[in-house]
C-alpha cells in the first residue's frame, strides 16, 4: 500500500526561497535609499526655494536686501524672512516686547514652549542632517540650522561680520550679496538699534544669475550640536550675532573648500565654508532665486567666483 505525500515545502525548499528573497532586498535596498535620499534632497532644494523667494519678496517691499545682521550685534537676515516664509507667529515671538532687539537673551527670554515654536521652523532644516525641534546650547543658544548666508570678505578666506557698520572701508570689504545692517540711529544704550537693508540687487553687477546668496552650511558629524571654538565647532543659533564666534551660524566663507558629507569633520578655518551631506553637491540658491547644486569638486576659484557679486566674473555654466 503506497503512502500519500502530503503538500507543502521541504527544508531544502524554504531555503532556497528564503535566500532568494535575500538577494532581492539586497538588490533593492540600495534602490530604496537612494529614492529616499532623492527625496531629502528635493525637501532641502525646496527650502532654499523659499528662502531665495522670501529674499525677492523682502526686496519688493523696500527694495532693498535683508541685512546679514542688523548691526555688530542683532537679529540675522533668517528672522528679517520669517514674515515672507508663513512664519509671522514666530517673528512676533521674536519681537514681543522686545525693544532692544540686538540682544542675544531674545531667545532665552522665551519659555520653553515658545523656544520649541521657535526651533521648528521646518525649512531651516535639512533632512538629510536633522529634523524636528534642534536647540543648540552654550555660548549660543537658539534655533539651529543646515543653511547659512553666502559671505565673501575681501583679502581674506575667513568670514567676518563682526564689523564696525559705521566703518564704509570695513563694510566695504564684503563683497557677497548680503552685509551687516544700516543702524537708523545709535545711542550709548543701545549701540546698534534698528537697522534697514544697506543694498538692493542694483549692487550685484555680475547678474543674479552668476551671484550666490545662500547655501547649505558646511558640519561634519562630530560638529552637530556644537558651539563655537576655535577647533572649528561651529553649529550654533541662527537667530542673531553677538559674539566673535557667532558668525559661524548665520554666514559660512564661500572662499573655503565644500565640506564633503557626515565624516568630513576637518573643516578647514574654524568650519567656516559651506558643505552638504549629498552626495557628491552642495546646493546653494542664486540671487535669481534659483537652486543649483554645484559638485564638491568645482575649482575654488569658481566657486568664490559664485560669492563676490561684482568681480566682472559671468560664469555662465558652471
Amino acid at each position: 500500500m503506497s503512502r500519500l505525500r502530503k503538500p507543502g515545502f521541504t527544508l531544502v525548499e524554504l531555503l532556497v526561497v528564503i535566500a532568494i528573497i535575500g538577494v532581492l532586498i539586497a538588490l533593492l535596498l540600495p534602490a530604496v535609499q537612494q529614492a529616499r535620499e532623492a527625496a531629502r534632497r528635493m525637501t532641502c532644494s525646496n527650502n532654499l526655494k523659499q528662502m531665495g523667494l522670501a529674499v525677492h519678496n523682502f526686496h519688493g517691499t523696500y527694495n532693498k536686501l535683508p541685512p546679514l545682521v542688523n548691526c555688530q550685534q542683532g537679529y540675522s537676515v533668517w528672522v528679517h524672512l520669517m514674515p515672507y516664509t508663513e512664519q509671522t507667529a514666530v517673528y512676533d515671538l521674536l519681537h514681543l516686547g522686545n525693544t532692544d532687539n540686538w540682544k542675544d537673551t531674545i531667545f532665552t527670554d522665551l519659555t520653553a514652549t515658545q523656544q520649541e515654536a521657535v526651533a521648528s521652523v521646518p525649512y531651516m532644516t535639512c533632512p538629510s542632517r536633522r529634523s524636528g525641534v534642534q536647540i543648540a546650547t552654550g555660548d549660543t543658544p537658539g534655533p539651529m540650522s543646515d543653511y547659512s548666508a553666502v559671505g565673501y570678505f575681501d583679502n581674506s578666506t575667513t568670514f567676518n561680520f563682526y564689523m564696525d557698520p559705521y566703518n564704509t572701508g570695513d563694510v566695504d570689504r564684503v563683497k557677497s550679496m548680503l552685509r551687516v545692517g544700516k543702524p537708523i540711529a545709535a545711542n550709548d544704550s543701545n549701540p546698534c538699534g534698528p537697522a534697514v537693508g544697506r543694498d538692493s540687487f542694483a549692487r550685484v553687477s555680475d547678474g543674479l544669475s552668476n551671484t550666490a546668496m545662500l547655501g547649505e552650511k558646511g558640519l561634519g558629524q562630530n560638529q552637530l550640536n556644537v558651539c563655537c571654538d576655535e577647533n572649528g565647532a561651529a553649529d550654533g543659533s541662527y537667530l542673531f550675532a553677538s559674539n566673535e564666534w557667532r558668525e559661524f551660524s548665520v554666514a559660512s566663507s564661500i572662499r573655503l573648500r565644500l565640506g564633503r558629507g557626515p565624516q568630513d569633520n576637518a573643516r578647514p578655518d574654524n568650519g567656516q565654508g559651506h558643505g552638504s551631506w549629498h552626495p557628491g553637491i552642495c546646493q546653494f540658491v542664486l540671487g535669481d532665486g534659483s537652486v543649483r547644486n554645484i559638485s564638491t569638486n568645482i575649482s575654488q576659484n569658481t566657486l568664490a567666483n559664485l560669492g563676490n557679486c561684482a568681480d566682472g566674473q559671468v560664469l555662465g555654466e558652471f
